[in-house]
């Protein structure tokens, strides 16, 4: 497992504890150490003990050509840099996954293309996504999720893998709706936490959500997904649980904004966890701006992060775009 997040640290003990041999790997030499002292991630997921099974390594280079698994949990801006190291360490036989949640601004690349990219591999490349906050996972609340790849003859396999009495795994052929269902979504959560911030209540941020999912449909089907994904857990599913928990990065940082906060000030407030959707709605800008696409939401949230609009006009620009009647 590469990168110690929150999410990171959660799929690799969920991994650990079911018995695999399982390796996490930090970037931080000092997070590594107190992982491996303490067996806790104070830093990410504190409170939660992990699995005396699992393994940790400062260096991945030392233990990636032996692996069968190679999950990435980076953030997509960072991805490219940290896939790049591993570029002669990775082998033939090493099945790939991500379970990062994000687009890359200026190349409106996924996740798993980042990887292959820089990889210069052709290597069997998976996504694991659902509605699945860490801290609820990592407690074993009952969650599901869903794992596509890009060979199916390893699908059953990688959802038995994952799968647990408490985290169930569905198998899903579309490997680039997955990931982006994961991805848009965030933009949309960040759009439902400044209607909290701004006091709104239950009526507003339904129809963030109901809206929202129009927007993901329109510009998910437009970059490869299939329509019905994004009616499934790693779609709609991942949307309401990311915009409804007080849990959810994207959420907070959205009703820090609603509050009045600079979009600094609310990053700092997330205590290192990065909020993807702030970059995730520039890359979707750039697409929606070249494409001349019509996606409302993302064009408010994009003046509100990054015009300096404020939150409250955004929400009222996003409100009455001023393009007509629409029909649901």
């Amino acid at each position: 497992m590469i990168g110690a997040g929150s999410w990171g640290t959660t799929v690799a003990n969920l991994l650990a504890q079911k018995g695999l041999d399982v390796t996490l790997c930090p970037r931080e030499a000092d997070l590594a150490s107190c992982i491996a002292r303490s067996h806790e991630n104070s830093r990410y997921l504190p409170g939660v003990a992990l699995s005396p099974r699992l393994n940790v390594a400062v260096g991945p280079a030392d233990v990636v050509p032996d692996t069968d698994l190679l999950v990435f949990a980076i953030p997509a801006q960072s991805l490219r840099e940290v896939v790049r190291r591993l570029r002669d360490c990775v082998t033939d036989r090493t099945i790939l996954l991500n379970v990062a949640k994000g687009i890359e601004e200026g190349t409106g690349s996924r996740c798993s293309e980042i990887i292959l990219d820089e990889l210069k591999r052709t290597n069997p490349m998976a996504v694991l996504s659902g509605p699945n906050i860490a801290w609820e996972v990592a407690l074993g609340v009952p969650s599901k999720a869903v794992v596509s790849c890009s060979n199916y003859r390893y699908l059953a396999a990688l959802r038995d893998a994952f799968s647990t009495g408490c985290f169930k795994v569905y198998e899903n052929s579309d490997l680039a709706g997955t990931e982006l269902g994961g991805a848009l979504k965030n933009v949309i959560a960040i759009m439902a936490g400044i209607g909290d911030g701004l006091g709104y209540g239950v009526n507003t941020k339904a129809a963030v959500i109901t809206r929202g999912l129009k927007e993901m449909v329109r510009i998910g089907v437009f970059m490869g997904g299939h329509r019905e994904t994004f009616f499934g857990l790693s779609g709609i599913g991942d949307l309401m649980a990311t915009s409804l928990s007080d849990r959810s990065r994207n959420r907070t940082l959205g009703e820090h904004l609603g509050r009045g906060a600079t979009l600094r000030d609310a990053e700092d407030a997330l205590n290192g966890r990065v909020a993807e959707g702030v970059k995730t709605t520039k890359a979707l800008f750039e697409i929606k701006s070249e494409y001349r696409l019509d996606l409302p939401i993302v064009d408010s949230l994009y003046r509100i992060l990054y015009d300096g609009l404020p939150p409250s006009e955004g929400f009222g620009a996003m409100w009455y775009p001023g393009e007509g009647l629409e029909a649901d």
